[in-house]
């Protein structure tokens, strides 16, 4: 986020705020947040379906912070969320399926796929990308949460190029 000023015949000159100049308002309705989270190392995924458990790290983070731990993410507020993941991954096998799930919940127990993609590969080609996006609404901080898995015909590598990110949209 940047404030364009205008400088008349000079031009544009663009001021970015500091982080702490952006008000998130988590007490209006003009709460502003999104956050990107990376895996920070190559991550090798099993034969099947498992949860991506790696250490993600946050990269970006605009507004009142998410937490992270053990593959599972909790929202700092209520409200309708956009998630946006992004798989990379390869592996030294063919394969004729490899992808990703966006689970969520809305008890913090029981978990159900939102979004799932796969890319195929042949003899040659071993590597993938998938890229996918959901909408949830968070009615309640505490049982409201995201995680991902992969499902794998071969074990792979899920590459550190690998992320998600949370873009608060409004409230519900």
């Amino acid at each position: 986020m940047a404030i364009i000023k205008l400088n008349g015949a000079n031009g544009i000159s663009g001021i970015a705020p500091s982080a702490s100049a952006i008000n998130d308002g988590t007490n209006s309705k003009s709460k502003i947040a999104f956050h990107r989270w990376k895996l920070g190392s190559t991550y090798t995924a099993s034969t099947g379906v498992n949860d991506i458990t790696g250490a993600f790290s946050e990269q970006i983070e605009v507004g009142t912070a998410m937490s992270y731990s053990s593959g599972i993410w909790t929202f700092p507020y209520t409200g309708q969320w956009q998630i946006v993941a992004n798989l990379v991954g390869n592996s030294s096998t063919s394969s004729t399926y490899r992808g990703l799930k966006v689970l969520t919940t809305t008890n913090n127990s029981s978990y159900s796929s939102q979004v799932a993609g796969y890319t195929g590969q042949d003899a040659t080609h071993y590597y993938m990308s998938s890229y996918y996006s959901i909408m949830f609404d968070v009615t309640d901080v505490s049982n409201c949460k995201v995680k991902v898995q992969t499902e794998m015909q071969q074990t792979g590598a899920v590459a550190s190029q690998t992320w998600l990110e949370f873009f608060y949209l409004g409230d519900t």
